[in-house]
């Protein structure tokens, strides 16, 4: 991981506050705003800044995919408080039956097998598209890659993990 420059820390806290309140007012919590935030900071590390053309946008739409991760993360548990509303506890939700948790960890660990594999850059382009939901566009800034040649590395990337999962 690399620090991300001064220019981007610069950036970082002139818009801390607006990160927080656009996190308070998607999550509706106070501890995952500021979670919220941090997991951008952190996630701003492992960014090519130097070829990014507007890095306001990159940041927004960093921020807004942790987001949506933390939000997707809140739909997979159960929450479950007293009659008086006093204490809450977050439970995983029900989870499927062993044969089916079986399978998926086996299709989970050929797909990362799968991942691993990948050339470097094809690893790259496919983990910024498919994990951090950045767009094709914004790969290409990020990465310096055309915009074609992003697209192909995606398609590539997807044909071998099917391969590799149907094997």
């Amino acid at each position: 991981m690399t620090q991300p420059p001064a220019p981007i820390d610069a950036l970082f806290q002139t818009r801390r506050r607006a990160l927080y309140a656009l996190a308070f007012q998607r999550l509706g919590s106070a501890a995952d705003a500021e979670d919220a935030v941090q997991d951008t900071y952190l996630k701003c590390r492992d960014v090519a800044w130097g070829s990014v053309q507007s890095p306001e946008a990159m940041l927004t739409r960093i921020h807004l995919n942790v987001i949506h991760d933390i939000r997707r993360r809140r739909r997979r548990s159960v929450e479950l408080a007293d009659a008086d509303g006093s204490e809450a506890v977050c439970i995983p939700a029900a989870a499927p039956d062993p044969e089916e948790t079986l399978l998926a960890r086996r299709r989970l660990r050929a797909a990362q097998a799968g991942i691993d594999a990948l050339p470097p850059v094809c690893r790259r382009v496919f983990t910024l598209c498919r994990i951090d939901g950045l767009s094709h566009a914004d790969i290409s800034a990020v990465t310096g890659l055309s915009r074609p040649a992003v697209e192909k590395h995606i398609v590539r990337a997807m044909q071998r993990l099917r391969r590799s999962v149907r094997d």
